[in-house]
This record gives C-alpha cells, sequence and structure tokens, in this order.
C-alpha cells in the first residue's frame, strides 16, 4: 500500500473542506483562503502524526550497541546508553553474545529476550558490560515534524493505513472557529478512525517458552 504524501494530505483536505475545486476544475491557492488555510496544514499534520503514534499506533524502530569483550577475571561493572532523541519507550530488549561469549558461557547461538538490564532515567539503559555481545532494542519513536522547507512529495510517517485519517484531524482544525457543525463532525470521524487503528485481527502468536529445555543461562552468572 503507498504511502500518503504531504501533497496529497493537502489535497485530501481541501477535498473535505469543498475548497478543493469549482465545477470540476481545481483553484488555484490565491481563491478565497485558500493560501492561509494551505500555510496552517503542515503544523496540524505533525500535531495529527503526533497523536497518532503516541496512542494507537506506535511507530517501531530499532538500535543496537555493542558490549566489547572484557577480561573475565575483572569485576562486573554497568554500562550506560543512552537512547536516540526520538526514542519514546521500549518495546522489547534482545542480546546476541559475540562468538566467543558463547563457547566460555555456553550461550545460544542466537538472539534472545533479555532481562538484564535496568533504566536509569526515561532514556538511559543501563546494562552489565559482560557477557560482550550486541545489543538491540526496539522501540516506539516519535514521528517526523515537517516545516516550510519539507518538499510536497515527502511521504507521510508511520504505516500507511493511518494516513487516511489526518485528512479529517486537519479539516476539523481548519473549521475549529469558523464552521462548529463541520468541526464537530470532521472530528468525530477523526476518533473514530484512530480508536479503530488501535484494533488489530486475530493472529497467530509466538512466546518465548522460558526454560523449557534448561535454557536458564543468564542467572546468576553477572
Amino acid at each position: 500500500m503507498a504511502k500518503m504524501t504531504i501533497a496529497q494530505c493537502k489535497a485530501a483536505v481541501f477535498r473535505l473542506l469543498n475548497q478543493y475545486s469549482i465545477a470540476g476544475t481545481v483553484v488555484p491557492l490565491s481563491y478565497n483562503d485558500q493560501a492561509d488555510d494551505n500555510n496552517r496544514m503542515l503544523d496540524l499534520i505533525n500535531d495529527a502524526q503526533m497523536a497518532i503514534a503516541t496512542t494507537s499506533r506506535p511507530i517501531d524502530e530499532a538500535f543496537t550497541f555493542e558490549v566489547p569483550k572484557k577480561n573475565h577475571n575483572l569485576p562486573t561493572e554497568e554500562i550506560e546508553q543512552i537512547m536516540p532523541d526520538n526514542f519514546i519507550y521500549p518495546l522489547g530488549i534482545y542480546f546476541k553474545p559475540l562468538e566467543d561469549e558463547k563457547k566460555w558461557r555456553r550461550l545460544p547461538d542466537r538472539t534472545i529476550d533479555m532481562d538484564f538490564y535496568k533504566w536509569l532515567s526515561k532514556k538511559t539503559l543501563v546494562v552489565p558490560d559482560r557477557p560482550a555481545g550486541t545489543w538491540r532494542i526496539e522501540y516506539a519513536r516519535y514521528p517526523q515534524r515537517y516545516d516550510s522547507n519539507t518538499p510536497e512529495n515527502t511521504e507521510l510517517d508511520n504505516e500507511p493505513d493511518t494516513h487516511a485519517a489526518i485528512p479529517y484531524y486537519v479539516a476539523a482544525m481548519i473549521y475549529i472557529d469558523e464552521n462548529p457543525y463541520a468541526y464537530a463532525s470532521l472530528y468525530n470521524i477523526w476518533e473514530t478512525k484512530l480508536t479503530r487503528l488501535g484494533y488489530k485481527p486475530a493472529h497467530a502468536t509466538s512466546t518465548q517458552v522460558f526454560d523449557v529445555y534448561g535454557f536458564d543461562y543468564f542467572r546468576g552468572i553477572w
């Protein structure tokens, strides 16, 4: 499914405002308040994307960092890792040991769901400095923000099914002062679409069966 661009989103808003065309002919931005409404849209698109990403549909991102090999005779210490600026909250934290660490610790040859960590603050992750390997943090991120320098053919952020809701929010906010009835109607549609974005169809799930095969290898190794 193709993503909606900023230009396509603005055109959809003008159609909801009944300002897109007259007798089938697309009207220019100089017509009525077209230019003023157009100038307001980017901020409103940013607002809508933020609302979606922080409620109904988080945007998945991944961040990795390495824990280097350390002399096994040295005491265990903590490593602090600051998350990216667009980090909101974690979705999953995983670890894959280095090849020699697998042999030394008898660790698995796969990435595992890790629980040996703590949060020092909202964005500072603390992990042990052994065993060596790669930590992978999957997290929800903030959406991209657009400004007057952003090309009109830039695709909207998040998944394509979220984009259909955005024009209703933008149109509602433009109507909020001049047409309360149209505002209420459009905003109700926006909220309905926002709510439905959180619904997920039934699907098969897979979860880690912990320690069924005696793989509780990380307990007590630090």
